[in-house]
């Protein structure tokens, strides 16, 4: 099942789509921050985009029904830690992408990154 971060495009919270190129260096350091200082958030864009599908031009096929795959993905989501969540967000194709962008505009990832945790830890 896919969802928001198995693609390079970033979806607002208004259901704007942009690609990770169109973004605004602020705009995505500001995700990355999300991502790492707001797991319940992931996990929650992540039970949105299953229940709703919006990610899945073709649900994979179960012989029992689409329902058991939502609730199974759901189960799994909520299951997540919450430095399972921020490491599962950083880790995917749009988290990769947000990264591999910011450092091609001079960013300084790795102590961002860093600094980020610092913070976290406080």
């Amino acid at each position: 099942m896919n969802t928001r971060f198995n693609t390079t495009f970033w979806t607002t919270a208004r259901g704007e789509i942009f690609t990770v190129k169109e973004m605004e260096t602020d705009h995505l350091l500001n995700t990355l921050k999300m991502f790492m200082q707001k797991p319940t958030l992931v996990i929650n864009m992540l039970i949105h985009d299953i229940e709703t599908m919006a990610f899945d031009c073709c649900p994979p096929w179960v012989k029992d029904n689409r329902q058991n795959v939502k609730v199974q993905s759901i189960f799994n989501a909520t299951s997540m830690t919450a430095e399972e969540a921020c490491d599962y967000a950083l880790n995917s194709c749009l988290g990769q992408a947000m990264q591999a962008e910011l450092l091609s505009r001079g960013v300084n990832l790795g102590n961002y990154l860093a600094v980020l945790k610092s913070a976290n830890a406080q």
